[in-house]
């Protein structure tokens, strides 16, 4: 994302994204952390779509297809409509 950014001629301080300051380990498989705390509870979730603005640079993460192939219960609507309209972006037909 950031090399994205920097493409769009946006800065950023080097250190800042330092490998040794941050304690990430992604895992495409891991439980979904549901987030929404106090009143937000009550609000509607939004599930945005995917690709539906002509000439947005939008794109699908790799780790979205790992998950839709190692949890089967992870069928998110918005990716399902994303990959019927861009049928030759939707990697399970590779």
């Amino acid at each position: 994302m950031v090399e994205k950014a920097k493409l769009a001629n946006l800065e950023f301080v080097e250190t800042a994204f330092a490998r040794e300051h941050l304690d990430i380990h992604p895992e495409s498989t891991a439980p979904i952390h549901y987030s929404k705390k106090g009143l937000y509870r009550i609000t509607r979730s939004l599930h945005r779509s995917i690709g539906a603005k002509p000439g947005r640079a939008e794109s699908v993460h790799p780790s979205a297809f790992e998950r839709w192939e190692s949890v089967p219960e992870y069928r998110p609507g918005n990716l399902v409509d994303y990959w019927e309209v861009n049928p030759d972006e939707d990697p399970r037909q590779a």
